[in-house]
C-alpha cells in the first residue's frame, strides 16, 4: 500500500473518529456514566470484530501465538478503552474540537518520541527541526481551538 492511500485512509478514519467522543458522551448520559458507555461501546465493537472475522474466515489465534506475544502488545485494548471512557466523560464538558485537538497533539508528541527512539519495535525516524516545528504548530492549533468557539 502506498503512502498516499495510507494518508487518505488515515484522514477518513480521523473524520469518522471525530464523532466517537460525541456519540460516547451522549451514550454516557443515557447510561449514567462514562464507564458504562465505554463497556457498551467496546461490547458493540467486539461483536462487530467477531462478525467480520467470521465472515472473512480469518483464522483465530492459537494459544501459542498469544503466549508468544510480548506482554506490552496487550495494552492496546486497555489504551483504547481508556480513550473511549475519557472521551465519553470529557467531550460533553470541553467539546469535540478541543478534545480532538488535544488527543491529536498528544498522539503526535508520543508518536515522535516513539519514532525517534525506535520503541515498540518500530523503525527509527529521527526527530528533526521540521517535525518539531510541526508539533509546535499543532500545539498552537490546540490552544487556538480551545480558545475559540465559546
Amino acid at each position: 500500500m502506498n503512502a498516499q492511500i495510507g494518508l487518505f485512509i488515515g484522514l477518513m478514519v480521523g473524520l469518522a473518529l471525530s464523532s466517537q467522543g460525541a456519540i460516547n458522551g451522549r451514550l454516557a448520559g443515557h447510561l449514567g456514566g462514562a464507564l458504562p458507555a465505554a463497556v457498551v461501546s467496546f461490547s458493540v465493537g467486539l461483536s462487530a470484530l467477531i462478525l467480520v472475522t467470521v465472515l472473512l474466515r480469518q483464522p483465530w489465534p492459537g494459544p501459542t501465538g498469544v503466549a508468544a506475544a510480548p506482554w506490552w502488545t496487550f495494552l492496546g485494548g486497555f489504551l483504547g478503552a481508556t480513550v473511549v471512557a475519557c472521551a465519553a466523560y470529557f467531550v460533553p464538558q470541553i467539546g469535540v474540537a478541543t478534545w480532538a485537538a488535544a488527543i491529536i497533539a498528544g498522539q503526535l508528541i508520543g508518536a515522535m518520541v516513539i519514532d525517534h527512539n525506535g520503541w515498540l519495535s518500530v523503525p527509527v525516524r529521527s526527530m528533526d527541526v521540521t517535525r518539531i516545528a510541526g508539533a509546535l504548530c499543532l500545539a498552537l492549533g490546540v490552544y487556538l481551538v480551545q480558545r475559540g468557539g465559546r
